[in-house]
């Protein structure tokens, strides 16, 4: 750009004098950036002149779109998953009260986040669903959906459909999949449900049940241990056929939670990449999932304000080509 050297001419004072220089030029709205590190020295008259320029030329590739679709809405693709504030896990202490949960879904919102996931079985004692662990239910039957999309769309007023209903986990054992979407699809002629989505399903499954009714979503788990989604193309499917994929677990999910396995230490390359741009480790990763996959929603868990605000810090973190390489090779330690 014509203004890059626009810091480097002109007049100064004080001859033979060192300074570096650190010259930031933007590459134009939705563009990348290019960071010039060069030494400047002052000539005899006291002006200004470059003596090595672009001894390290860091290129920054273009950011990822700040909001994705899903159905009939961009949405932004920093959401909030709400398991945290409903689930007793690792252990019931570590659930936030009511009035800090509320905190922590208006301070998501005051930062821009729109999607926000939850589920009726979330919170639910074992015996509502008839399981073990109470949040997961197994049951796809048709009725039984019914009755559930009702009550959600019943328990959140009643006049509008619920934006996105997903189906949390298939059972095909029980009820084929294209059963389920049946159901979503009534509700959606009945007026409790605008778009329907998929939770934890293979790649098959997502084929059959659009042959039923339109995917506007498919939320499976992805981060930097556990890429099924990837490998089994589900990732590059969704994205040709303009699907909104939702990632949670992005951050490790419960094993991280548990203190079973850590961000930081697993992936040393990601901490130092995060330490030298001034980011949290849990910003950086989502960060760079983003770029890795534009067409990806993180809906990061969060029982404090401050973890919500230091995820939404991760909407400014650039990268180059060569680091989103090094991230998308690297193994867990």
């Amino acid at each position: 750009r014509s203004d890059a050297g626009a810091g480097v001419g002109g007049g100064g004072g004080g001859s033979g004098d060192e300074e570096r220089l650190d010259a930031e030029v933007g590459g134009g709205k939705g563009g990348g950036g290019i960071r010039r590190d060069g030494e400047v020295k002052r000539n005899e008259n006291g002006g200004r002149i470059v003596a090595e320029l672009c001894q390290e030329l860091t290129i920054f590739v273009p950011p990822p779109p700040k909001r994705v679709q899903v159905g009939s809405k961009h949405v932004d693709a920093f959401g909030l998953g709400t398991l945290p504030l409903g689930v007793l896990y690792p252990d019931a202490s570590r659930r936030p009260d009511r009035a800090r949960a509320m905190a922590i879904i208006r301070t998501a919102a005051r930062l821009g986040a729109e999607l926000f996931d939850t589920a009726d079985s979330y919170g639910a004692d074992d015996k509502d669903f008839g399981e073990a662990n109470g949040w997961r239910p197994s049951r796809c039957d048709r009725e039984y959906l019914l009755t559930r999309m009702r009550s959600s769309w019943e328990n959140l007023g009643g006049r509008d459909p619920v934006f996105l209903w997903q189906l949390h986990h298939p059972n095909e054992k029980e009820s084929p999949i294209e059963e389920a979407m049946q159901a979503a699809k009534t509700a959606q002629e009945r007026g409790w449900v605008r778009h329907v989505g998929l939770c934890n399903v293979t790649l098959d499954q997502l084929k059959r049940a659009r042959r039923v009714v339109e995917v506007a979503a498919v939320q499976c788990e992805l981060n930097y241990w556990t890429r099924k989604a990837e490998k089994q193309g589900i990732l590059d499917y969704c994205r040709d056929n303009g699907i909104a994929f939702i990632a949670f677990g992005a951050l490790g999910g419960l094993k991280c939670r548990r203190g079973e396995r850590h961000l930081a230490s697993s992936f040393p390359a990601l901490k130092y990449m995060a330490d030298r741009k001034g980011f949290s480790c849990e910003a950086t990763a989502l960060a760079s999932m983003r770029h890795l996959w534009p067409h990806l929603i993180h809906i990061p868990g969060a029982r404090t304000e401050e973890h919500v605000q230091d995820i939404a810090r991760g909407r400014e973190v650039r990268f180059t080509a060569a680091e989103l390489d090094e991230l998308r090779r690297m193994k867990p330690r």
